[in-house]
This record gives structure tokens, sequence and C-alpha cells, in this order.
């Protein structure tokens, strides 16, 4: 008769060898996900620049308008979605 403690052994010894068999996770860029967001659509927001300084100089209507979040060109989203794998 095998010992009482042998089945857990197997048990681990399984889940080890399932765990070699799937691929590995892909990581998301922690500060992309920070300062990029996906729409409903797919598309990706981004916030805009120049706004974070020197806010004297700069008229309040220009101020207002980039205080709105604005779209990732077509041409750079490939670029970004590689950073946010689990992003649909």
């Amino acid at each position: 008769m095998p010992p009482l403690h042998a089945a857990p052994r197997v048990a681990q010894a399984r889940r080890n060898i399932e765990k070699q068999r799937n691929m590995p996770k892909m990581k998301t860029k922690r500060a992309a996900s920070k300062r990029l967001r996906v729409t409903g659509t797919g598309k990706i927001r981004r916030g805009s620049a120049r706004l974070s300084h020197m806010m004297r100089g700069k008229p309040a209507r220009r101020l207002r308008k980039l205080r709105k979040h604005d779209l990732v060109h077509p041409s750079d989203a490939k670029r970004f979605k590689r950073l946010l794998p689990y992003a649909v």
C-alpha cells in the first residue's frame, strides 16, 4: 500500500507537466496600460501632450482643447496594440 502523502505529489507532478505544455503568458506593458485606453470599437485613445507645465503662456482656448483625449493615429495603432495584448 502506498504512503498516504504520495497522492499530493502525483497531483503536483501533473500540474507541473500541464504548466510546461502551455505557452507562456504575454505581459502587458504597464506604462502603456496607464496611458492608453481601448474604445469599444477597438481604437486606442490617448491623452494630449503639452499639458503638464508652463500653462500660463498658453491661451485658455488651447488649454481647453488639450484637456480632451485624442485617438492614436492608425499608422501607430498596430504598434500600441502590441503593448496591450489583452485589450480587445
